[in-house]
């Protein structure tokens, strides 16, 4: 796939962790959302993080990955980082 462009989809920044850790360098990340379960606190309308992946997406971040966090091109690009300072302690 050298020369194709290719949509990568996750279910958790862990996983895109997972992928660069096996090899494959990222070097932009779009965060539409992630789904709530138990023990999640809100960012965003779409965004719900626990603190593991909070800290996955921080590491992305000092690593040099951008966090676009957008749902729809429309909106806004929001900081990641600054709403993860804001709802996580750490």
């Amino acid at each position: 796939y050298a020369r194709d462009r290719v949509m990568l989809l996750f279910t958790t920044p862990i996983d895109v962790e997972r992928v660069i850790a096996a090899g494959i360098p990222l070097d932009a990340l779009n965060i539409g959302g992630i789904s709530y379960k138990e023990g999640k606190k809100k960012l965003t309308k779409a965004i719900f993080l626990n603190q593991a992946e909070a800290n996955s997406l921080k590491r992305l971040a000092e690593n040099g990955v951008e966090l676009d966090v957008r749902v729809v091109v429309n909106d806004p690009k929001e900081d990641m980082i600054a709403l993860i300072n804001k709802n996580f302690n750490h």
